[in-house]
C-alpha cells in the first residue's frame, strides 16, 4: 500500500481521530468540568458556509493544492508543509474525495471536550466559539476531526496551527509501507 493512503490513515490518527483504538493508546478521554451548553451563535448560512471551508480545505491540503491552501486557511508561517505530501493517484483521490463528503459536520457544543488535530484536548469555550469564530466537527462513525474556523476579511478561515504541527509528526514518522 503507497505512503499515501497510510499517510491519510495516520493524517486521521493525528487529526483528531477518536477511534476507539487512538482512545486506548491515548489513554482515557479529559473529563471536562463545564456541562455542555449550547451551541456557539453562528447562524444556519454561516456554518454552513463553515462546513463547505473545512471540506475544502482538507481535499486542498490532501490535493497538495497550495494557492486553495492558502486561500482557505489563516496565514501561517509553517504553511507549506500543508501542501508537501506524494501525490495521489486518481482513485486515491475520489475515494478521500468521498469519505470527505460523506462525514457529517456539527457545530461543536460549548463546554464539550475535543481533540485537536494535533493531538491536543481542549474544551470547546469562548473565545473559541463565538459569531466570528466556530468549532466544526467532521466525523465519520469511527473517526472525526476537528476544524477551527475564523471570520477573516469578511470569509470563513481554518486556523491551521494544529493541522500544521499533526502534518509535521506525520513528515517526520519513518516510511514503514512495504517496499517494491
Amino acid at each position: 500500500m503507497r505512503k499515501t493512503i497510510i499517510g491519510f490513515g495516520a493524517m486521521l490518527l493525528f487529526l483528531g481521530c477518536s477511534s476507539q483504538e487512538a482512545q486506548r493508546s491515548k489513554g482515557p478521554e479529559p473529563k471536562s468540568k463545564a456541562a455542555p451548553q449550547a451551541k456557539a451563535t453562528v447562524a444556519p448560512q454561516d456554518q454552513a458556509d463553515a462546513e463547505s471551508v473545512a471540506r475544502r480545505f482538507l481535499m486542498a491540503m490532501f490535493e497538495n493544492d497550495a494557492e486553495e491552501v492558502k486561500r482557505l486557511s489563516l496565514p501561517h508561517p509553517d504553511q507549506a508543509v500543508l501542501w508537501q505530501g506524494a501525490p495521489l493517484k486518481p482513485a486515491e483521490r475520489d475515494l478521500l474525495r468521498k469519505q470527505v463528503e460523506g462525514m457529517t459536520a456539527r457545530e461543536a457544543n460549548a463546554g464539550e471536550v475535543l481533540r485537536l488535530p494535533d493531538g491536543r484536548v481542549q474544551t470547546a469555550a469562548s473565545p473559541l466559539t463565538g459569531p466570528d469564530r466556530t468549532v466544526l466537527v467532521l466525523e465519520d462513525g469511527r473517526s472525526s476531526l476537528v476544524f477551527l474556523l475564523v471570520q477573516a476579511e469578511g470569509q470563513w478561515r481554518v486556523d491551521a496551527g494544529s493541522f500544521i504541527a499533526a502534518r509535521k509528526v506525520v513528515k517526520a514518522a519513518p516510511d514503514k509501507s512495504p517496499k517494491p
